[in-house]
């Protein structure tokens, strides 16, 4: 009796461990399956702040290219001139480029949603080991590639205003310098510019006949050239970016 007793004393015993065990495991797992959907809410809302941000980003980047291939058509009609490949020379179009060859704009990628996603310290979660690397490149890619590019049409760009001050009249430059800073892909801008234009004068046969100026205006259109592959191949990376994140929200 004392032994049978004494068994099922055990098995019971046995029985409530297990159950209890049990219950831990189960308390467990829903904390974990709670953690688990918490995680994925904040990677979303993570994803999703990328994913605006990047759209944002590359509207302004095809403005920013659309801009730089209007100013490079300047540059391109300017060295066709000074070549004697235009027939019928557009006066206006002709001091137009000339002054706004050395139009400048940059791109700069935003940051605010990667850096709220490294400092939160949720970059961890993401499992798609394609996205985050590409996520820290492009972001890295963005320190060095923009500081080399910028030496390199800063430089061409300071060159080229600096030294078309010697065939101009220094008010005409300094009006229409002041006016750049406004979207020379913007043609209303133009049409009332132009009305001024007629009044401002260039030493056209001294620009043709000084090499130094031809030098200037092709490293000029070199360094932009080499800014716009940099901004498509900055575009591609984008593209390729917001491809994985419709991948991994859908």
């Amino acid at each position: 009796m004392e032994k049978n007793k004494t068994g099922k004393y055990l098995k019971y015993a046995i029985g409530e461990i297990l159950l209890v065990m049990i219950g831990i495991l189960l308390a467990l797992q829903v904390n974990n399956w709670n953690e688990d959907r918490k995680n994925n809410l904040r990677l979303t809302s993570h994803y999703q702040e990328l994913k605006d941000e990047l759209n944002y980003d590359l509207e302004r980047l095809q403005d920013l290219i659309n801009q730089l291939n209007a100013i490079d058509s300047m540059g391109i009609y300017l060295r066709s001139f000074l070549d004697d490949k235009i027939i019928e020379v557009d006066s206006i179009k002709l001091k137009r480029s000339f002054l706004s060859a050395g139009f400048y704009a940059t791109f700069s990628i935003s940051s605010v949603a990667y850096n709220n996603l490294v400092s939160s310290g949720d970059i961890h979660l993401i499992e798609n080991k394609k996205l985050k690397r590409k996520l820290g490149s492009i972001h890295a890619k963005q320190g060095w590639g923009q500081s080399a590019l910028n030496g390199i049409v800063n430089q061409s760009i300071e060159d080229y205003h600096n030294y078309r001050h010697i065939f101009t009249e220094p008010m005409m430059t300094r009006t229409f310098f002041n006016n750049q800073i406004a979207s020379v892909n913007d043609s209303k801008i133009f049409e009332t510019l132009d009305k001024t234009l007629n009044d401002f004068s260039i030493s056209w046969d001294k620009v043709k006949r000084d090499q130094e100026y031809s030098i200037k205006l092709d490293r000029l259109l070199e360094g932009r050239l080499t800014q716009k592959m940099h901004y498509y191949q900055y575009k591609e990376e984008m593209l390729e970016i917001l491809n994985l994140l419709n991948e991994v929200l859908n």
